[in-house]
This record gives structure tokens, C-alpha cells and sequence, in this order.
């Protein structure tokens, strides 16, 4: 796996651009603070380690309409941050910018952007689909922004654009059978792609990834021209490696195939706590609920390590903290307070897609 940086003299340098790249990075951010702060911190914290970033403030052409300076730097650019914050939903010209840089991302042209999550705002539609990084204490909090930029897997880089730069899991509400709008997920059956003991014989669900499934990993970017056989072993792996590395990134908040029928993911494979939603919400009214209510039961143990927190902790503690830093808590809250009745995408399952709590990512 190639990245887009190597090590000289002890520090990580970024590799030479590629052809038609004059910046690593456009920074997308609102100019009202503390963004704005946050976006110059940024940008001489990536100036140290040789990046190539891109403001607007700096690089935007006098003359120019901003919209065409948007899409012209944003092309010129390998990758996008974008610091997600109530002043960014508020402003025109960030929504000008977030919608170009999905479009390219589902062109094929760009990579996923990496978000930046600076305050409680909720995840506008455009950027569910992304996994986002709670960034409330500080650049250093939680990762090395260095290393977040570097990590993206590139067939063939610097000489193509061509990157395996998303991983659609399947479909949430397909596999509950909850109607929903067009969808960026593969309709497939999730048991048969993510479980190691994969799906029995009777399941009414696709274990083929048809038509519009590969059209949809396309635009992630898997080659699905090769062998059938060969794109559903690849296509296997990248699910099975992204909830292997997810909690490594992000705090999840409750498993929603738990909730529902139950998860079949091994539990040491799941990435998200075994626990349930509704108690984590602290709306659980079932006096003999079937779902844990243990916040310390072994999967989520595990997990709450994964994630940082310190065990040694009395129960209500380690809860009330594992509420704190799980942006789930607070817009399950918020969905529920305004609405039992909620639809497939901010529903049935959070999303990143069902449920209830709009996921840092995608969700079960």
C-alpha cells in the first residue's frame, strides 16, 4: 500500500504532487471564528511537515468569481479538510465548496474528504456518508493530523487518480427490509459480506452484488472490471479491514443490528457496543429490555478500551464520559425528542445509515 508521504531524516515528508496537483490539501472552513483560528493553526501545523496548503485567503485570484476560485483550487488540490461546524452549515460559500468536493469524490477525480468536527452541529446530508473526526480539544487530541492526511490507499499513485477512496458497507435499511431513498450503500446481504460463517442458503437477500452495487463501487473506486470472483474477494477484505480499523478512529455509539435481530459479526469483530440504543439514549421504558444494559458487559469492554476510556472507572461514570464524547448520544437525543416516528436515513438505524444516531461514519 502506497501513501502519500514518505519518512526522510526522521520526519514524514509528503511525496512529490502529482501531475496537474499544486496543493496536498484545500482547507475548507468559515472565516468567523474560532474556525478561521483553527484553519491557520492547521495550515502552519501542515506547513511545518512540507504540505502544500491551500486557503482562500492566500491562494484565491482577485477578478475571479469565487465560485469559479473554488472549483479551480479544489482541482488543483490532492485532498480536502473540511472543518464541519454550525458556521460552516451556516455559510453560502462553504456549501458551495461541500458540494464540490463531493462531486468530485463521486466522479472519481478526488479523494473522501477528511472532516473535522469542531463543535455539536448535526452532519449535513451531503457528508453522511464520510466518517468525521471529533476535533474539540485541540489539533493533537486523538490523532496526528499528519498521519490522517497520509492514510488513503492509492492504486496508483502519483501517476493516477484511480483510489479505493471509500468503502460502502451494505446496505442497513435494505437488510431490514425499511424503505428508503436511492442510496450510496451496495444492496447486498450484510451477513453474507461481513459475517466469517456467511448466510444460509434461505436468505431472500443478494449474495451477488448486481448491477447497480457495482455502480456504486465504482465510484469508490474499485476496479469492477476484474474478475467477479476476485472483486467480491477484494470487496470482503476492505469491509472486513474497515470495522477492524474503525475504532481506532472513531467513538461509535450502540451496534443497531444488535437492536434489531441481532448482530453477526463476531463480537470481537463489531465495532460498535453491544449495548442498547435506547438506554444509551436514556429512553429505555422496557422493564425486562432483552438488550444489555451493562455498560461494562465483555464486547463493549473491549470496545470502551479501543476507544480510550478508562475501565477502572465506577459504572456511571464510565457511561456518562462514554455519552460526553459520542456525538451519537446527543443527536439520538435530539432525533427522539423530536420525533418518534423517524425516517430510514436518520432512523431504523443511525446512519451513516438507519436507525436513529447519525453515525461517524457508517454505521450497524
Amino acid at each position: 500500500m502506497k501513501h502519500c508521504s514518505s519518512i526522510q531524516n526522521g520526519s514524514r515528508r509528503p511525496f512529490p504532487l502529482p501531475d496537474g496537483k499544486t496543493y496536498h490539501v484545500f482547507i475548507s472552513y468559515a472565516t468567523m471564528e474560532p474556525d478561521r483560528q483553527i484553519a491557520h493553526a492547521l495550515f502552519a501545523k501542515l506547513s511545518e511537515s512540507n504540505f502544500t496548503c491551500c486557503l482562500h485567503e492566500i491562494e484565491f485570484q482577485a477578478g475571479h468569481l469565487i465560485e469559479d476560485n473554488i472549483k479551480t483550487y479544489m482541482k488543483k488540490s490532492l485532498k480536502t479538510i473540511v472543518l464541519l461546524s454550525e458556521n460552516f452549515k451556516n455559510s453560502y460559500w462553504c456549501h458551495i465548496e461541500m458540494t464540490e468536493i463531493v462531486q468530485l469524490h463521486m466522479d472519481n477525480k478526488g479523494f473522501p474528504p477528511i472532516i473535522l468536527k469542531l463543535d455539536s452541529c448535526m452532519v449535513p446530508e451531503a457528508l453522511m456518508p464520510y466518517t468525521y473526526m471529533l476535533l474539540q480539544a485541540g489539533l493533537d487530541e486523538k490523532m496526528e493530523i499528519v498521519d490522517v492526511i497520509n492514510e488513503m490507499e492509492v492504486t496508483e499513485f502519483p501517476g493516477s487518480m484511480l483510489t479505493i477512496s471509500f468503502v460502502p458497507l451494505p446496505c442497513i435499511n435494505y437488510n431490514q427490509d425499511t424503505p428508503h431513498s436511492p442510496c450510496i450503500w451496495p444492496h447486498v446481504c450484510a451477513k453474507f459480506i461481513l459475517s466469517d460463517d456467511g448466510c444460509k442458503d434461505t436468505c431472500t437477500k443478494h449474495h451477488v452484488l448486481n448491477k447497480e452495487s457495482l455502480e456504486k463501487l465504482k465510484k469508490c473506486g474499485f476496479p469492477v472490471e476484474k474478475q467477479y470472483s476476485r472483486l467480491s474477494k477484494l470487496y470482503k477484505e476492505k469491509c472486513s479491514k474497515w470495522l477492524k480499523d474503525f475504532p481506532s478512529k472513531t467513538i461509535s455509539g450502540p451496534c443497531y443490528y444488535y437492536n434489531d435481530k441481532g448482530c453477526f459479526v463476531a463480537d470481537d469483530a463489531c465495532p460498535f457496543p453491544h449495548i442498547c440504543k435506547d438506554w444509551f439514549a436514556g429512553k429505555c421504558a422496557r422493564s425486562n429490555c432483552k438488550f444489555s444494559h451493562d455498560i461494562l458487559n465483555q464486547q463493549t469492554k473491549l470496545l470502551l478500551q479501543k476507544f480510550g476510556f478508562n475501565i477502572d472507572h465506577p459504572d456511571d461514570i464510565i457511561l456518562w464520559q462514554y455519552r460526553e464524547k459520542c456525538q451519537n448520544y446527543l443527536e439520538l437525543k435530539t432525533k427522539q425528542n423530536i420525533s418518534f416516528n423517524v425516517n430510514s436515513r436518520t432512523s431504523g438505524e443511525d446512519s451513516k445509515t438507519t436507525a436513529v444516531p447519525t453515525r461517524q461514519g457508517y454505521s450497524f
